[in-house]
């Protein structure tokens, strides 16, 4: 693919942004040598506390960090706007080429996060029949894994483990001992 350099929006003739995710000075305003090719800011490009590249770029004396993501988003992709929610396909937040990005609503980011694998659903656990309790405390999240087996709205069994495995044990174990053949286990026997 080949790399396509736009002004940004509202730094225009001051920065450009590019389509594989890059950000730089405006050739016109980045040196007096006319034979320097412009580079981009590599130094300048940080990562934010979420992981996001941010570039921070000045206007008038003043400054504002906007992410790069959005930077590419609101340059090459038509009635797009600052603040709208955009999805790294491949769930790689420093893979900021256009390929990788599309437009969406927070809805549907987080149900791509979830398919992913990049969050897990909260309240969800990976084996079934157990479920993840956090509660808060003043300094810190205490979470406890439930084993619980339901028939019928009646509730089989209702255990409380430390580990999300033992609970899935206990799960395989309470419905091995009633005989229940029809609900999947979380770890088959050989």
């Amino acid at each position: 693919m080949n790399e396509v350099w736009k002004d940004i929006v509202d730094f225009e003739g001051l920065y450009q942004v590019s389509s594989l995710g890059a950000v730089r000075r405006h050739p016109e305003k980045q040196s007096t040598n006319k034979y320097r090719t412009p580079k981009p800011l590599k130094r300048a490009l940080h990562e934010n506390r979420l992981g996001y590249l941010y570039a921070t770029l000045c206007k008038n004396n003043k400054s504002c960090k906007k992410t790069v993501h959005q930077l590419v988003a609101v340059a090459f992709i038509p009635n797009v706007d600052y603040g709208c929610v955009v999805n790294h396909l491949d769930g790689n937040k420093q893979n900021n080429a256009l390929s990788n990005l599309e437009v969406t609503t927070t809805q549907g980011n987080n149900l791509h996060a979830h398919k992913t694998g990049l969050t897990p659903k909260p309240g969800v656990s990976v084996y079934h029949n157990v479920h993840i309790r956090r509660r808060k405390n003043k300094d810190s999240v205490l979470i406890r894994y439930m084993a619980k087996v339901k028939d019928d709205y009646k509730i089989l069994l209702n255990k409380q483990f430390d580990c999300e495995i033992e609970a899935a044990k206990a799960v395989d174990a309470f419905l091995d001992s009633i005989g229940d053949t029809k609900r999947q286990r979380n770890f088959p026997a050989p």
